[in-house]
């Protein structure tokens, strides 16, 4: 079994640097396939495969082995979630909002 260049520096950037923990390194993650990263509703970091895609299962596979949950659609497509936040900080922050934002964003009391 031959392994490429592209394989053998993701393998070694993940022995060294461990699965994805940031939008940014899942973005890295799914450019190695091919894929771009979107978010769903609630901001988190997701791929898309389709039906169609070359290399689904073994992307899929991937996806988990780098700690992602994969799901299929309706329409038989498959989503992997990757459990990064884009707004994880607005989380983490917490704390609750002044009477004057609470004003501008429409809560009047």
């Amino acid at each position: 079994m031959k392994i490429t260049k592209r394989q053998l520096r993701r393998i070694i950037k993940e022995a060294l640097t461990g699965p994805p923990t940031t939008v940014e390194g899942w973005m890295y993650w799914g450019g190695e396939f091919g894929l771009s990263a979107e978010e769903d509703n609630d901001g988190q970091t997701v791929f898309y495969l389709s039906a169609d895609q070359p290399g689904r299962a073994k992307i899929a596979a991937e996806a988990v082995r780098a700690g992602a949950q994969v799901d299929t659609d309706n329409d038989g497509n498959d989503v992997i979630y990757t459990g990064v936040y884009s707004n994880a900080g607005e989380y983490e922050e917490g704390g609750v909002w002044s009477d004057e934002k609470d004003y501008e964003a429409g809560f009047k009391s």
